[in-house]
């Protein structure tokens, strides 16, 4: 089953929540919370594929996969208050236009203060999008649109969060796309660099399943991460050997080093 359609049949109700990890002879005095609960018809979404995220004045920030203004996913924030509630603000909500659709990643901040992440749908050719939220002075938030991926060679699908380099460039990954070995392209790492305009330049790094036997893997899956000398690591669901595994490959960890 693939990752769109295993998304799009969660329809339950789901809850934020932070469990504090305690000692085993101390668990049974921890406590438990709900930050904010999730109701699916309501403004805020529901399914929440990705990670949490705080800014330095403690406000959680998140997407889900659905639900909105236009049942696309949202980007929320968590803002804790005096009576130890939290409350839920709606930063964007998709409409699976060309701004996109149904994120599944965790978001990241860049060092002004705005956020940046990845939805698996929409965009001008219904790939998915790059996207950045950038706050205003009266509270909202203003999307821009980093990159539309194509269907083709340079991508589609993106599930995957968003890395910066020290440079400010931005690195991740897309499901399918790139090569055409796969039945919807096997996936690519990619690179946005930004332009003196604003504008992105999208750049891939690596294609997969162009090796035999997609011996270098097939549909990234997870985050990437940096080491100190620029390298990138990250895994893959498939390939690595397509005689493993039903024929599909057990998936790899590779890295990819600078040229």
């Amino acid at each position: 089953m693939s990752l769109r359609r295993r998304w799009r049949m969660l329809g339950l109700l789901l809850v934020v929540v932070i469990v504090p990890v305690f000692t085993s002879t101390a668990w049974a005095q921890g406590k438990y919370k709900t930050l904010h609960r999730f109701e699916g018809s309501g403004p805020d979404g529901y399914a929440l594929p990705g990670g949490l995220i705080f800014d330095q004045s403690g406000n959680l920030y998140g997407t889900t996969a659905f639900g909105g203004a236009k049942l696309q996913g949202t980007v929320f924030e968590l803002i804790p208050q005096s009576n130890g509630g939290w409350a839920a603000k709606v930063l964007h909500s998709f409409t699976g236009g060309s701004d996109g659709g149904g994120p599944v990643t965790t978001l990241i901040f860049d060092r002004a203060g705005n956020l940046y992440g990845t939805a698996q749908l929409g965009g001008i050719y219904s790939a998915g999008v790059v996207f950045k939220l950038a706050p205003n002075q009266d509270g909202s938030w203003t999307e821009s649109i980093l990159h539309s991926f194509g269907a083709g060679s340079d991508g589609s699908l993106p599930t995957d969060g968003l890395v910066f380099d020290q440079a400010g460039n931005l690195y991740s990954t897309t499901l399918e796309g790139g090569s055409t070995f796969c039945r919807d392209g096997c996936g690519t790492v990619f690179k946005l660099a930004a332009n003196s305009d604003g504008s992105w330049t999208e750049s891939l790094l690596h294609r997969f399943c162009l090796l035999d036997g997609c011996r270098d893997g097939a549909n990234p899956f997870g985050d990437l991460i940096f080491d100190q000398a620029g390298n990138l690591y990250g895994t893959t669901s498939g390939g690595g050997e397509l005689s493993q595994c039903y024929g599909t490959g057990c998936g790899l960890v590779f890295q990819l080093m600078p040229m």
